[in-house]
């Protein structure tokens, strides 16, 4: 391992974290900019979060949920299981590796297009791997020893707690993968044809690498704090609650010559054809949860994520000197008036709305009750009223005046009151 006599400083250029020397190429650098929207799913493509869902009604994502300022994303249990999972993932390029065909099946085993057929990344390589490869074997590229590392904050939901079967605090009552953070090498850029025959066994497919499938690691997460994170003895590396938000972390070292593939000659490969870090087109982080028994999640319960980062460094002693914390920090919590009913920051129709479909009952504070006296009547819609600023009101959009939307409130009201009448 590298020693560093050089003191480290810390410099932010475009709102990007960047560890580096003194003098000489930067040791670390994120690959994307914090991911503080998670619901803005761009699907598998560079720079965008892609967030997938093959499970059919068992675990659902919500990618337009918010919470005290935060666009969140949130999982959910909602059903029997499926036999597959949800997740979401990061690619980052490589860049081309010049390969256009692997496990060749024709004659001899000549590459004649009935193999397994590349297609060609046009991509550039990542900024960041070209910078922390600034002098490195293979330059500008991936090189072993270099840390790919990946970081999300999660919390159970407060007002439904990830809790999985029937509120059964047990490991069998959550998914077999209770969450898992990983990295993944592929050979071919945005691929999603990847199976595996076993751990270190690709037998065919563009994934060449798999932290977990094939490497035994990766970083999983204990949802519903019972104390295990899955079904199959996984270790737990972080435990949610619902009262804060934790930050969940993994690190991978590029390494084309693991010793626990079972056949040293074949370290990554793909039928007969073996792999080294030349051959990464896409170095992609990945998070997911899934499970394979049939078993039943109806009202398991949520829980939420923000605030991803992905991030490459030289080495392991560059990733140490950089704490996850620091350079992807927590999303910060934003205190709204009791006007906003649902925290979105607004006062604005959804929260009349909210008010309006409890008029009359006695209820929260968050569903109507702003004054402390039950029920929700007139003086609750006058501090709604009054507080009224709806996003198109920052835009400079003309709104209705609080006045004119008292008046269409007093006639839903009257509304409302003749329907209980009828």
């Amino acid at each position: 391992m590298s020693c560093y006599s050089t003191t480290f400083k810390s410099l932010f250029t475009g709102g990007v974290f960047l560890l580096a020397l003194g003098t000489g190429s930067a040791l670390a650098e994120n690959l994307y900019p914090q991911f503080t929207d998670l619901n803005a799913s761009g699907g598998l493509v560079w720079g965008a979060t892609d967030i997938f869902n093959d499970t059919a009604g068992t675990l659902e994502w919500d990618e337009s949920a918010s919470y005290k300022g935060n666009e969140i994303l949130v999982a959910t249990m909602t059903g029997p299981s499926s036999n597959a999972g949800i997740g979401i993932s990061i690619p980052a390029s490589n860049g081309e590796n010049g390969i256009d065909e692997t496990d060749c099946q024709g004659p001899g085993g000549a590459c004649d297009g009935t193999g397994n057929v590349d297609i060609t990344n046009t991509e550039p390589v990542n900024p960041a791997i070209v910078t922390v490869n600034a002098g490195g074997s293979i330059p500008g590229r991936l090189n072993n020893g270099n840390v790919l590392r990946a970081s999300v904050w999660m919390r159970s939901d407060p007002n439904n707690p990830a809790i999985g079967i029937n509120g059964n605090a047990a490991a069998d009552s959550m998914p077999q993968v209770e969450g898992i953070l990983k990295i993944e090498a592929w050979k071919e850029a945005l691929s999603i044809f990847g199976d595996f025959d076993g751990p270190g066994d690709a037998d065919y497919g563009d994934r060449i690498w798999d932290q977990d499938q094939q490497g035994a690691a990766g970083s999983f997460a204990d949802i519903n704090a019972d104390g295990a994170s899955g079904q199959w003895g996984a270790p737990v590396t972080v435990t949610l609650n619902t009262e804060s938000w934790t930050q969940m972390v993994v690190e991978y070292v590029l390494d084309d010559n693991p010793t626990n593939t079972g056949n040293s000659a074949f370290p990554w490969w793909i039928g007969l054809d073996s792999f080294t870090a030349a051959d990464v087109e896409d170095i992609r982080a990945v998070f997911y949860v899934g499970d394979w028994s049939g078993r039943d999640y109806t009202n398991g319960g949520s829980w939420w994520m923000d605030n991803l980062l992905y991030e490459v460094f030289t080495d392991q002693a560059a990733a140490d000197a950089v704490d996850p914390q620091t350079s992807n920090p927590a999303p910060v919590e934003v205190v709204f008036q009791p006007a906003d009913l649902n925290q979105d920051g607004f006062v604005d129709g959804l929260d009349l709305g909210i008010q309006l479909g409890n008029w009359g009952q006695v209820v929260t504070s968050d569903e109507g009750e702003l004054n402390a006296t039950p029920p929700v009547d007139g003086l609750d819609l006058g501090i709604l009223l009054g507080a009224w600023a709806p996003p198109a009101a920052a835009a400079g959009v003309t709104v209705p005046e609080p006045t004119s939307l008292a008046l269409m409130a007093l006639v839903s009201v009257s509304l409302l009151a003749t329907r209980r009448v009828l």
